[in-house]
């Protein structure tokens, strides 16, 4: 995901992310923390990563929280890794870096300086801000060239699935939320930790869109604050049951899927024959939908095979 610049105020707010990020926990050597086709990521880089992460998105840490960053950065290391490997088969990275400072350029506002400067409060170089998005654009750049083609949704089907989110006889729900999936966390039981306390700290008053923004993968259930509507018979079984009856605008306990872990919000909810009328999706946006779903499946697909063929040591 390419960070948005709405979410530069919290990045920038920093007086206690400074504090746990120079804290003796989250310091380290140079020692190799893992190798991937045999280049080596240091502990001095998963403990930026950890800095960066918990700057990025507001995350207010415990030694609770520790445990499970500590894995999920080290895991994200490595997929970036794989992920500017295979962008080397095909293009130089160093094509990336007009890349990397413009987007440093929009999510500063126009002031990179501003940003730099937080970095540094935070006790992140910049260079490991680089580092993060260099690998966030290569893989961009590949899903789209090389997948890009394998996902297209035509004019029909758009409008048939706009027409049956649109209908007035189902029941619809829209959701927002966060995924974390088995291949960022690094296995099950760090996605599920996480997703519990990321709920703890959104019930607490944190902001489910800016912890998504850092923590979640592309997902249909992870829509940003505005949600998106779906129908109840097209969920998954499992987590049809588990928000059936949820309260409107409270993020539930964490949802197990096959892939990964959910967080949801129901934003609103339709049901035939009641007083509100039903949404109107558009077909540009359905078929938009469409698209991006086979997208997102195609590159989870992608990154698996990267990492069966790959040799990781860590």
């Amino acid at each position: 995901m390419i960070w948005r610049r709405e979410f530069l105020g919290g990045l920038l707010a920093l007086a206690p992310v400074a504090v746990f990020a120079r804290e003796p926990s989250l310091t380290a050597d140079n020692g190799v923390a893992a190798k991937v086709n045999g280049d080596a990521i240091s502990t001095y880089d998963l403990v930026q990563r950890m800095r960066l992460l918990v700057m990025l998105s507001g995350l207010k840490p415990d030694d609770q929280t520790v445990a499970w960053l500590q894995t999920y950065a080290l895991t994200g290391l490595i997929n970036d890794q794989l992920k500017e490997q295979e962008f080397a088969r095909f293009r130089p990275l160093t094509e990336l870096d007009s890349d990397i400072e413009d987007q440093i350029k929009a999510l500063s506002g126009g002031d990179p300086a501003r940003l730099l400067a937080a970095l540094d409060q935070a006790g992140v170089q910049a260079e490991s801000m680089r580092a993060f998005l260099r690998g966030q654009i290569a893989w961009a750049n590949l899903v789209r060239g090389r997948l890009g083609g394998r996902a297209p949704v035509s004019a029909d089907q758009g409008a048939q699935a706009a027409t049956r989110l649109s209908a007035p006889d189902t029941a619809k729900l829209r959701l927002a939320g966060l995924f974390i999936s088995d291949q960022s966390a690094g296995d099950r039981a760090t996605g599920l930790a996480m997703a519990a306390q990321l709920a703890a700290q959104v019930r607490a008053g944190a902001e489910l869109e800016a912890l998504a923004a850092t923590f979640s993968d592309p997902s249909p259930y992870s829509a940003g604050r505005a949600g998106r509507w779906m129908l109840v018979e097209s969920l998954d079984p499992e987590i049809a049951a588990k928000i059936a009856d949820a309260p409107v605008g409270t993020v539930g306990d964490p949802i197990e899927i096959r892939d990964g872990v959910l967080l949801l919000t129901v934003l609103d909810r339709y049901q035939p024959g009641g007083a509100a009328a039903p949404p109107t999706i558009g077909a540009d946006v359905a078929a938009d939908q469409l698209a991006a779903d086979r997208l997102t499946s195609l590159a989870a697909r992608y990154l698996r095979d990267l990492k069966t063929s790959a040799e990781i040591t860590s």
